[in-house]
């Protein structure tokens, strides 16, 4: 969010209260972050890219997917095509398309331009998963990605695992864990903005959901947000 607001205010800057769990910091154990605060004493350090700019290829697909108007359906089928075209391109470094953004569009704002990217680059990542699913390099990827700071890529790697799990039946019960798991974290607003109620919301589409976690959700989001 920050670097998406500088590019219209470059002075712009933020303090802000850490809660506990602190939210700069990975939830749990992951494989890599996208960001990192190099100084976790201060409130008024920025966060920083954690992994290297990808391919130019990678950001060139990343970008005609999120110059789309958004619909899940329509940039799946795009992501779909634009996994085959990368081909071996490792899921980590597409994901790192989500901190450094293709060259924005001068019609797109920054902070929409930032979260299109980040959906697009989720979307390629779980389109590129060859079964099992259970093994892949692209669930490792977007549970790295949900489990690490909390920002906007934690809600574009829901959003992709949504996807996968409405997308292909064989996933769903293992996706469906992992946005319960999401869903019912410690709650800090950034948690929950970012990660509790997209999760919540998510999991609330999927068809035969059992009625009781169904209604469990409704009630996180109501007394929560």
């Amino acid at each position: 969010m920050v670097s998406a607001i500088r590019e219209k205010v470059p002075q712009w800057s933020l303090s802000f209260n850490v809660d506990s769990p602190d939210p700069r910091v990975a939830f749990r154990e992951v494989e890599f972050v996208l960001w990192r605060y190099p100084d976790l004493q201060s409130t008024q350090a920025d966060a920083v890219p954690a992994v290297p700019p990808p391919q130019s290829a990678v950001l060139s697909a990343i970008g005609r997917i999120a110059e789309i108007p958004y619909l899940l359906s329509v940039w799946s089928r795009h992501s779909e095509r634009a996994a085959a075209r990368l081909g071996d391109e490792s899921p980590a470094s597409i994901a790192g398309a989500m901190v450094h953004p293709p060259p924005r569009p001068a019609h797109i704002e920054p902070w929409d331009w930032w979260f299109r990217v980040q959906v697009a680059a989720a979307l390629v990542i779980a389109r590129q998963a060859t079964p099992p699913w259970a093994t892949s390099g692209s669930r490792a990827v977007l549970k790295s990605v949900l489990n690490g700071p909390a920002d906007w890529t934690n809600t574009a790697a829901i959003i992709a695992l949504f996807e996968v799990g409405m997308r292909d039946a064989s996933t769903r019960g293992d996706v469906l864990e992992t946005l319960l798991e999401a869903a019912r974290r410690p709650l800090t607003p950034p948690v929950f903005q970012h990660v509790v109620e997209p999760a919540c919301v998510a999991l609330l589409e999927f068809p035969q959901l059992d009625p009781i976690v169904a209604d469990e959700l409704r009630a996180r989001i109501v007394a929560d947000g």
